[in-house]
């Protein structure tokens, strides 16, 4: 690849590893889907952030697709409120604004937005009344103002805002509104919706602060720096609106024009700083695009040295032509640069090719001496070489015949083209030597050659001797795969005595021939029989190797293995084929049955796995108590257990007994459950009886008494009802221990619920209390009184029930004793517990005269005695 094509395949700037790169492609990206993504992607935080500076600059464009494509991949609120309120185009300023949800942004958009008629959409959306508030405040648009008015008016009637919240909104707006049209409309909805009337004198004005805000407006309006300028002219311009309505008109009219003066100085001080910038920005475009490329050509060029040039320069060259025009004295410059260059580069190549040319020729001729010199030493190394080999031979006994004229042959060859040599000493040897071993071959050769017919002589007698013996094997009662091996032998045999004379060699060599090729023909007869047999059993094996009997087919295959060792062999080649058949078809049938096996222990591992999961199980509800659920539980397993597949055998039967152990110990439990529940009931309120027994027969304890008597008592409350039979014996028994151990304890349970000399007081008193009401309410239920007294009260009652006035009373009475009466058994109830040796016949004359008060059926008869273990009086 030359150098201006791999420029013209270089990766774009955006995607350079270098960041500045990038940020400066970035800049000249105009796809807005494509600078999205490298807002969001790109390592670099400025490459990101040019990124976000281009869409912004492509929302506001003329081109309204790529203005929209450009929206939709903004997401920021500040440049989002930019687009909607600076955009040229309404529909792409309208999907800016769909982006927009909070006030804020919305009544920037309002305040400020190019297009009418989305300030008046974003006004229709406003819903906080401040907000309507800034945009009624400090929009110049009269009708955008009035419209947030409005709304205002309209939200207070909607929310039902607090009197004094649109009074201060509305105060605010008369005093500060830049459009007098509002502050007017503000003041008459303030009076209750009519425009107030002139009237009185007018206000005197701050001339003095008028001309100081004029002047300030003027010396703005000719600023030379931008830099906070719009802001320092809203800020009069707000100082100015707080001094309306108390202004001259002539400052009035002075200060309107100084403020769209500078207005106008604004606009036109950033139109003069987007040029400047965008003349900067083409200047350094130029150089990047035009200047840049020819200053790298022109180093490239310089730094190319001898070889490298000679490729290097006409594409540099090529490169230079298709570079972009630079017609300025830069370029006339670089064009003379790079020139110079140029001609350097082609000094230095030719200077490099001189003396390379130079270099080729020395090699050259150091070449061709190398290789005179090679000829010369290989030529009288091989001339060593044959005097060698042919000294050897005539020394060696066991030279043959053939390789004795052989070798004659090479020194009569060597002696007439001798070749060069790389001295005439070493030439002269050498043919001495050729020489006299020429002499010496052709006495040696008529010796070989007699010893070679009486050698041929005795082969005719061993040849023969071989040819019988083949001729005996080619016999039919012969083993045909033991005359072949024997033929082996044979041949052998032949090859060693095959040197006979010429006569008789081709008779005797067509007799062994004959007997060969008929001890062959047998062989390949036996082959082809075993081969086929060999064929039936690969048959067989592959008609079973997709069965899936498993049993059977294995014993079958092993049945045809043996049957395969003792067929003989078809030959080597063919024996190997047919044994591979053979073998992948054994191969197939029990690589699957491994599988299926590996797969029947996974399932058996699964099934094993879930059994044991459900004995786990039964084993878990075979102690529990629960004694419907449980069961349930059990039937639901027992279900789940028939539905599992099998296991193996040495599992199955034993987690069978284990599972059916856990059914059978908790069934046969359940049919005695109530028995144990009652076992278990008596266990432990005698445990309990135990315990308080123990405590009676302890040391005095220093604290903590109450505590344990109130865990007693909530666990004999929580041990359910006494079971029948020896129920009422534990509950003798318990309430035996616990006097016990008031009795004995008194000091330890003093002020507490157990304390039963105050419990005992708190009775007496109560019941006191009811006996004194009982005996004021009714003197004929007095014990004190005697019979005759009694029947004469009861007449008395009786005849004073009659009478109007003693019935009404007498009933108000009775209601006030029968309450009474409810409290003091309420009261009862909450006395702690008293022995029954210390509380006597109270309880039975407390509730005895409850119901002399009380109604018939509402005595409370109900409620426990005080003796009752489950607790003291209640």
């Amino acid at each position: 690849m030359g150098l201006f094509d791999s420029r013209r395949e270089e990766t774009p700037e955006w995607r350079n590893p270098d960041p500045k790169i990038r940020r400066l492609g970035v800049a000249r990206l105009v796809d807005p889907q494509l600078l999205s993504e490298l807002s969001h992607t790109d390592t670099d935080e400025e490459v990101r952030r040019r990124a976000l500076e281009a869409l912004h600059t492509l929302s506001l464009a003329d081109d309204a697709e790529k203005a929209l494509a450009a929206v939709q991949s903004l997401s920021d609120e500040t440049q989002l409120i930019a687009v909607a309120r600076s955009s040229p185009r309404e529909e792409v300023a309208r999907a800016a604004m769909a982006k927009l949800h909070s006030g804020r942004a919305l009544a920037a958009v309002a305040r400020q937005g190019k297009h009418e008629a989305l300030r008046m959409e974003a006004v229709a959306l406003l819903s906080e009344p401040e907000d309507l508030r800034q945009v009624a405040q400090k929009t110049e648009e009269k009708a955008v103002a009035l419209a947030a008015l409005e709304r205002i008016a309209l939200l207070a009637e909607e929310k039902g805002l607090h009197e004094v919240s649109v009074a201060e909104l509305l105060g605010s707006l008369a005093e500060r509104a830049r459009n007098k049209v509002v502050a007017r409309r503000a003041r008459a909805l303030m009076r209750g919706g009519d425009e107030p009337s002139p009237a009185g004198a007018k206000p005197q004005t701050d001339r003095l602060r008028q001309r100081e805000l004029c002047e300030a407006m003027e010396a703005l309006g000719a600023a030379p720096e931008t830099a906070g300028l719009s802001e320092r002219i809203d800020r009069l311009r707000g100082e100015w609106i707080d001094l309306v309505p108390q202004v001259d008109p002539d400052f009035e009219e002075r200060f309107e024009s100084a403020w769209r003066a500078a207005k106008e100085h604004v606009v036109r001080l950033g139109q003069e700083e987007v040029e400047r910038r965008s003349r900067e920005a083409e200047a350094a475009k130029i150089h990047t695009e035009r200047v840049e490329p020819r200053w790298e050509l022109i180093r490239r060029v310089e730094s190319l040295q001898g070889k490298d040039g000679e490729l290097a320069l006409p594409e540099a060259r090529r490169e230079w032509e298709f570079l972009r025009v630079l017609d300025t004295e830069e370029g006339e410059t670089l064009r003379q640069r790079f020139e110079q260059a140029c001609a350097a580069c082609e000094a230095r190549l030719g200077a490099w090719k001189a003396e390379k040319e130079a270099a080729l020729e020395h090699e050259r001729k150091e070449a061709g001496r190398k290789e005179k010199e090679r000829r010369e030493k290989e030529n009288l190394r091989r001339c060593e070489q044959i005097c060698a080999r042919a000294e050897r031979l005539l020394v060696s006994e066991t030279t043959s015949l053939k390789a004795a004229a052989r070798s004659h042959k090479e020194v009569r060859a060597a002696l007439e083209s001798p070749g060069p040599f790389p001295s005439a000493k070493d030439r002269k040897a050498l043919l001495a030597k050729l020489g006299d071993l020429q002499a010496s071959w052709g006495r040696r050769l008529i010796e070989l050659r007699r010893s070679e017919s009486w050698k041929h002589w005795a082969n005719e007698e061993v040849q023969e001797e071989l040819c019988r013996r083949a001729e005996a094997l080619s016999a039919q009662d012969a083993d045909p795969m033991d005359a072949g091996r024997r033929l082996t032998d044979l041949q052998v045999r032949w090859r060693q005595a095959s040197a006979v004379s010429r006569e008789k060699s081709q008779e005797l060599w067509q007799r062994f021939k004959s007997a060969r090729d008929a001890v062959r023909v047998r062989m390949e007869s036996h082959r082809r029989e075993q081969a086929e047999r060999k064929n039936s059993l690969c048959r067989q094996a592959e008609e079973l190797a997709g069965s899936s009997d498993w049993i059977p087919t294995t014993e079958t295959l092993k049945r045809l293995q043996a049957e395969w060792k003792n067929v003989g062999s078809c030959g080597r080649a063919q024996d190997r084929a047919l044994w591979e058949r053979f073998r992948a078809a054994c191969d197939q049938f029990f690589t699957r049955r491994k599988q299926d096996l590996k797969q029947r222990k996974q399932d058996w591992a699964a099934h094993l796995k879930t059994r044991v999961s459900l004995c786990e199980q039964a084993e878990a509800h075979a102690g529990s108590s629960e004694w419907d659920s449980a069961a349930a539980a059990l039937k639901k397993l027992q279900a789940e257990w028939k539905g599992i597949g099998a296991v193996s055998r040495k599992d199955s039967e034993a987690t069978w007994k284990r599972f059916r152990a856990a059914c059978d110990g908790f069934f046969e439990r359940y049919k005695r459950r109530h028995e144990i529940e009652r076992e278990a009931r008596v266990a432990r309120l005698e445990t309990i009886c135990a315990d308080l027994e123990a405590l009676s027969l302890a040391p005095p304890p220093s604290e903590g008494l109450p505590e344990k008597l109130r865990s007693l008592q909530a666990r004999w409350s929580e041990a359910g009802e006494t079971p029948a039979g020896a129920g009422r014996a534990l509950e003798d028994r318990y309430q035996a221990a616990l006097d016990r151990v008031l009795v004995a304890f008194p000091e330890a349970l003093k002020d507490s619920e157990y304390d039963a000399l105050q419990n005992r007081r708190m009775m007496e008193e109560l019941l006191a209390r009811v006996e004194k009401l009982a005996a004021g309410k009714n003197p004929a239920h007095s014990s004190a009184l005697s019979p005759a007294t009694r029947l004469a009260a009861m007449w008395v009652e009786a005849m004073a029930a009659n009478t109007i006035g003693g019935s009404v009373g007498s009933q108000a009475e009775a209601r006030a004793a029968q309450d009474e009466i409810r409290k003091a058994q309420i009261a009862w109830r909450r006395i702690g517990y008293v022995p029954r040796e210390m509380q006597g016949d109270l309880a039975e004359r407390f509730w005895r005269a409850c119901g002399a008060i009380l109604p018939e059926g509402q005595e409370g008869t109900d409620t426990p005695s005080s003796g009752s273990p489950r607790g003291g009086t209640r």
